[in-house]
């Protein structure tokens, strides 16, 4: 029996609480739609004209919420990249207050008002408009652009390590190193100048040798004419002193330009480590004497 008492008076408190509510929303509601504030007099609106509420408060409110729905207005946000591209995570604010997470192509409702806009999204500049938005402007559309932020995107970062970061060991550091190759082109100017070497040599002696002959025989004319003799002439061997005093000077020539271009080409060569080589480049020179002058016979293997 008790039971049944109770249950009356718990219906008519809840009944009591929702009908306060309904009358403070009620008035709340004309505040904000006085001000301007559209947005929150629909949201005081909606919750008092719901059933449970006194009908006049509930007739007041349902007129009401019309008008509203009406007066409200709507943007649209078609937000892009450089390139044309829809960008949907961008995060916009209005004066400062969120206003939208994302930009789905969707209509959000808003007061009619001035707004400044800042757009802000992952890798791209922040991008701020200011619009006006007329009261019952529908679906207004926003067009934005943002640029991509090069300064975000992250530079190469050199990662060391343990084995970048590792001292060499004995081993490593008493290990043969690689040393700059010999280009062939200093094989070639190396025999050239040895060529050289080798004409210089030979021809140099051989002009001493006729060097002392031709004084020997200066010695048998000085005498001869003293007695009365006919001289011996050295025209054969006068011609083969200045052959060979020529033939000197150009070995001589031919060694130090073989000796420099050896040089310059392995200063000018690639630094690369060469290959081990299985083989040795051999150059001989043989001087070799003739009839009528000499011969240097040149000789080489690879």
């Amino acid at each position: 029996m008790l039971l049944f008492q109770i249950a009356p008076v718990a219906r008519a408190a809840a009944q009591a609480v929702d009908q306060s509510s309904c009358v403070a929303a009620h008035a709340e509601a004309q505040v904000q739609q006085r001000r301007g504030a559209l947005l929150a007099a629909r949201e005081q609106l909606l919750f008092c004209a719901q059933k449970g509420c006194p009908k006049p408060i509930l007739a007041d409110c349902a007129g009401w919420l019309s008008e509203v729905e009406q007066s409200l207005s709507s943007v649209v946000f078609a937000i892009s990249d450089e390139q044309g591209h829809d960008l949907t995570d961008v995060h916009v604010t209005a004066n400062g207050n969120s206003l939208a997470s994302k930009t789905d192509g969707r209509a959000l409702p808003i007061d009619p008002g001035i707004y400044q806009l800042r757009f802000e999204a992952n890798g791209f500049i922040a991008s701020e408009q200011s619009i006006s938005v007329r009261q019952s402007e529908k679906n207004r559309i926003v067009r934005v652009q943002m640029r991509r932020d090069l300064a975000s995107v992250q530079k190469p970062v050199m990662v060391l390590d343990e084995t970048s970061l590792k001292r060499p060991s004995h081993a490593e550091r008493d290990a043969p190193r690689g040393h700059k190759p010999i280009p062939v082109a200093s094989y070639i100017f190396g025999g050239v100048a040895v060529v050289g070497v080798g004409m210089f040599t030979y021809f140099g002696l051989s002009e001493l040798s006729e060097v002392k002959e031709k004084e020997a025989l200066d010695v048998s004319n000085a005498e001869r004419e003293r007695q009365g003799l006919p001289i011996e002439e050295c025209a054969e061997l006068c011609e083969r002193g200045r052959r060979d005093f020529i033939l000197t000077y150009v070995g001589l020539g031919v060694a130090v330009a073989g000796a420099a271009g050896a040089v310059i080409a392995y200063v000018v060569s690639d630094p690369q480590p060469a290959e081990p080589s299985s083989g040795r480049l051999r150059l001989g020179v043989t001087p070799l004497a003739a009839q009528r002058g000499a011969v240097l016979s040149v000789s080489g293997a690879f």
